[in-house]
């Protein structure tokens, strides 16, 4: 991210599939939430639920 607080990155990528995942960084890598995931199908994931 542009302040430095989560990595970006494209993981599991196929011709028609993927997933984006946002790793904390810094300050945030102490969040309950963890990394946060999205895939072409909109499903989100989280350490916890109520993150997104």
């Amino acid at each position: 991210s542009p302040h430095g607080l989560y990595a970006i990155a494209f993981v599991n990528r196929t011709a028609t599939t993927f997933t984006i995942s946002a790793t904390p960084q810094g300050s945030q890598t102490g969040d309950e939430c963890g990394q946060l995931t999205i895939n072409q199908a909109g499903a989100r994931g989280a350490a916890q639920d109520g993150c997104w």
